[in-house]
């Protein structure tokens, strides 16, 4: 890679802001072939001409101009053609979530139909997909957050990994590793409802090691490849997370209960502005 996105500005940023930086820097490579951002120094609308004529979506495109910003800053050039195009970016993606929003709206679950679907895995002893369920509904986590251990054995519990530590009267969600962890730090939620405590238990149980996880092939007793793919086909109708974080903040804003909303806010880890922005469906 070509040392001009290694700025001291790049040094600052977060390991995982660095490394989504080297992604898309790598990317633009490839759209540029080859030619570094300081090559179109003195003309960067070539440079945004190619990006524009990307058949990628808007956001990553958004990204890339990111990296093309922060390049380019370092070398004191204008960034104004930057700007515009981002604005342009801007119109085009909400005419987009505007259009596909029409369609989600008509298949969007409500809070009650997740919450009978999320019961009746329970009642069917399916309990993994209740456990995985149960996580993204209550808490509105990623997928990332619910690849965690099953320990009941306090001292197993680290600060890097996600665990479902069980007590005597809850269990413990502990979360370690998710994507704004930078932000937002190390996250734990207190689980009391009983068939939640007994769905856990219950997989803890059928465990034959000491280490237990939560995202496992049953028949093969390995830990799955596809972890996204696993949690995806084991939600309401296959919604996925983002869908399904949908769904539940768009029922939860039409009941009126911002509240709810709120404490997604810290159980997520997203901003309730980026909330509001990205997931509610109108």
């Amino acid at each position: 890679m070509n040392d001009e996105l290694y700025t001291d500005d790049f040094k600052n940023l977060s390991q995982n802001t660095q490394a989504s930086y080297e992604h898309h820097y790598n990317r633009l490579m490839k759209i540029s072939n080859g030619n570094t951002v300081l090559y179109f120094k003195d003309n960067i609308t070539d440079l945004i001409s190619l990006l524009k004529n990307q058949d990628i979506p808007p956001s990553s495109k958004n990204s890339i101009l990111n990296v093309i910003s922060l390049i380019l800053k370092t070398k004191h050039k204008p960034i104004q053609s930057i700007t515009d195009y981002r604005d342009e970016l801007d119109k085009q993606y909400y005419i987009n979530k505007k259009e596909s929003n029409k369609l989600l709206k008509e298949v969007l679950p409500t809070i009650n139909d997740l919450n009978n679907f999320t019961e009746g895995l329970y009642s069917k002893k399916m309990y993994r997909e209740y456990v995985i369920n149960y996580l993204m509904i209550k808490f509105g986590v990623r997928n990332m957050d619910v690849d965690v251990e099953i320990v009941s054995d306090k001292s197993k519990v680290n600060d890097i990994d996600n665990f479902l530590l069980i007590t005597k009267k809850y269990i413990s969600f502990i979360v370690n590793r998710y994507k704004t962890r930078d932000t937002y730090g190390n996250k734990k939620m207190k689980i009391e409802v009983k068939p939640f405590i007994s769905a856990v238990k219950h997989l803890y149980d059928e465990c034959e090691d000491d280490v237990c996880y939560l995202l496992i092939n049953p028949d093969t007793k390995q830990l799955v490849k596809d972890k996204n793919k696993f949690i995806l086909n084991r939600t309401y109708d296959k919604l996925g997370e983002s869908k399904l974080f949908k769904a539940v903040v768009s029922d939860y804003i039409k009941q009126g209960k911002i509240e709810r909303i709120r404490m997604y806010e810290k159980t997520r880890g997203t901003d309730i502005s980026v909330i509001l922005k990205d997931y509610y469906v109108e």
